[in-house]
């Protein structure tokens, strides 16, 4: 009674007292366990435990176990050791570790524990969010680039950018060191934006390196386009959800490339929920028959750190088929006094129409879709004609036959 185990190593011995209050010689010493600590290494989240040996076990002492309890659950043995110290590693900031340690005996047979001791582990403040501003496609280079910021308050190390096809199975793609300029933007090489979507989110790591919190998770765009086969005029987009912003998406702007150029102007904005859109391209005939679209996210009010940002599709090509009418007959004197093929959708940098006479001479040639032959010094009733164009894919044809002129 009165005894303080939890201040020092106590020790003990036996000794009878006979009738006449005579004192035997005692028993050996036996010396309680005192523990001792921890040492708590902030960085490496590591507690060092270290206690008094057990003096005079009998047959011996095969190890000791330490026990630990998280939070106040139940005391599991969480290592061993052979001699008087042990290190605990891997602890999560803001749990509250109690330990104690029992020695055995070579044989199992004894056992005595020592005194039990408490701390909360903590870790250093690192930053309060993270937050990815938008996963973005760049419509030049079709690589992904993800925009985010790191709160600034306190100092941290890096953020560990993570990655996935399926939104549930992530790997680290990249760590990427701190930085006082924000927002920071990591460009992902190895995507095939067109095929597939991606989804990223980000831990940052406090100034030990130690992970700390995460972003939310955000989804890529994939934009497919095609042209109606049944009416080469229209090109019909569809597209998924972007995910997610605080804001949420408000709308979806859509753009066009026509000759390979993008006009800086929306060709329509369209309400969040929408996940099509056709466009006529009747307007164009004179392209070359590639256009390009990609479909931009806009974030909603009510961003909880005032952000509002957008987010970029793939880029996504329709190629329109080239249609080509070439008269087959014409009347120099008559009304219709000029042959002139007319094309749509024809690449006119690679455009030339040639007319040869029976023996295989060319008497005309043109690389213009508006000047046609006039049939001047013509001898002949049948001409051959030789077209040489390239279509929207860069496919070169020809057409050839025959033209007859009408006297």
């Amino acid at each position: 009674m009165g005894a303080s185990p939890g201040t020092s190593s106590l020790g003990y011995c036996i000794s009878p007292v006979d009738s006449c209050g005579n004192y035997a010689i005692p028993s050996v010493t036996y010396n309680t366990i005192f523990l001792t600590g921890p040492l708590y290494d902030l960085c490496s989240r590591t507690s060092s435990l270290s206690w008094t040996p057990y003096s005079n076990l009998p047959k011996g002492i095969l190890k000791y176990d330490v026990y630990c309890s998280v939070n106040g659950g139940t005391f599991s043995i969480v290592g061993s050791s052979t001699g008087t110290s042990f290190a605990h590693v891997g602890l999560n900031p803001g749990d509250v570790y109690c330990y104690f340690v029992r020695v055995r005996n070579n044989d199992l047979t004894i056992t005595a524990s020592s005194n039990t001791t408490c701390f909360t582990a903590t870790g250093l403040p690192g930053p309060s969010y993270v937050y990815i501003n938008s996963v973005s496609v760049n419509t030049g280079s079709k690589q992904m680039e993800i925009t985010y910021t790191v709160d600034l308050t306190n100092p941290f190390k890096g953020c560990n950018i993570y990655k996935s096809e399926d939104g549930v199975n992530f790997t680290k793609l990249a760590f990427v060191a701190s930085s006082t300029l924000m927002p920071q933007t990591y460009t992902d090489v190895n995507v095939k934006t067109l095929e597939k979507n991606y989804y990223y989110k980000i831990q940052a790591a406090d100034d030990c390196n130690n992970p700390g919190i995460w972003s939310d998770t955000s989804k890529s765009v994939v934009l497919h386009v095609s042209n109606d086969k049944e009416n080469i005029f229209n090109n019909t987009l569809t597209w998924d959800d972007y995910t997610k912003w605080s804001g949420g998406v408000s709308s979806f702007n859509i753009y066009r490339a026509v000759n390979g150029v993008f006009d800086p102007t929306p060709i329509s904005n369209v309400p969040v929920g929408t996940k099509t859109y056709i466009d006529n391209v009747q307007d164009f005939v004179s392209a070359q028959g590639k256009f390009t679209y990609y479909v931009e996210a806009v974030e909603g009010a009510g961003n909880i750190y005032g952000f509002m940002d957008k987010a970029k599709s793939n880029p996504a090509d329709a190629y329109v088929e080239v249609s080509v009418f070439v008269p087959n007959a014409f009347a120099p004197k008559g009304l219709n006094s000029v042959w002139l093929p007319v094309a749509q959708y024809v690449e006119k940098t690679d455009y030339k129409v040639m007319v040869f006479n029976r023996y295989g001479v060319k008497i005309f040639e043109t690389q213009s879709d508006t000047e046609g032959w006039t049939g001047d010094a013509a001898t002949d009733d049948v001409y051959v004609y030789l077209i040489e164009y390239k279509n929207a894919r860069g496919e070169y044809i020809q057409l050839k036959g025959h033209l007859t002129i009408i006297r």
